[in-house]
């Protein structure tokens, strides 16, 4: 008896990312929200050019990366979820991202990715993978289009960067209008030291970069404290 299994046209990654992610912000959010679970205090979001077509966007953390076969095993799994329901990250965080169909459209949105990581357990090593769509585009399924995890040595900084590079649409002010606005309501308004803040690096928006940057209290008369 032959056996047959079920086989992924290339093409369903450029339409799930199409019908996943509709806007700008949106797929960026779906990035910082995975900082957020990888319990990162820090989250930079960097817009370089993304005015025009062909820019290149930056989400960089301070969480506590992935390994080779997270990668492997999660990063690049799509549908499943290796979060139990209810469960918390080690600094008691309730999982925000999704199963990572969100993480591909937003991937989606240029022309080529680069990740780059550093897991907290293996200091002064990065994982670093590239993906170029165009590969995908010239093969007939996905699974003849191998990507390689390369490792190297660097100086201890756990976390994760990923730059989607070429991006395939120019953000409008209202996407990063609405995108500084979901930053701020991501961003711990109390400083607690387990919190979650967010940056935005965007020159061609610096009015919107400072309205993520200083946070929430810069413009209130009035703060209460209780105990």
């Amino acid at each position: 008896m032959n056996t047959a299994t079920f086989r992924f046209s290339t093409d369903i990654l450029r339409r799930l990312g199409e019908e996943l992610i509709t806007s700008f912000d949106q797929g960026i959010i779906e990035l910082v929200k995975n900082s957020y679970d990888a319990d990162a205090s820090v989250c930079s979001v960097q817009l370089i050019d993304t005015e025009k077509a062909g820019g290149t966007a930056v989400i960089v953390d301070d969480g506590h990366g992935m390994s080779s076969r997270d990668i492997q095993d999660g990063w690049l799994v799509l549908g499943r979820s290796r979060k139990i329901p209810g469960s918390r990250t080690q600094l008691d965080r309730l999982p925000a991202g999704s199963k990572g169909l969100g993480r591909l459209g937003a991937l989606r949105m240029g022309q080529e990715v680069v990740l780059t990581t550093q897991p907290q357990d293996e200091p002064g090593v990065d994982y670093s993978l590239r993906i170029r769509w165009a590969d995908f585009a010239n093969s007939d399924v996905v699974e003849n289009v191998g990507l390689a995890v390369k490792r190297s040595e660097s100086e201890p900084r756990p976390g994760t960067r990923v730059e989607i590079r070429g991006l395939d649409a120019a953000a409008s002010e209202r996407e990063v209008r609405r995108l500084a606005r979901e930053l701020l309501l991501l961003t711990d308004p109390f400083g607690d030291p387990a919190g979650f803040r967010t940056e935005l690096v965007a020159p061609a928006f610096e009015d919107l970069e400072e309205l993520v940057n200083r946070a929430y209290f810069d413009d209130c008369q009035f703060r209460l404290a209780g105990c």
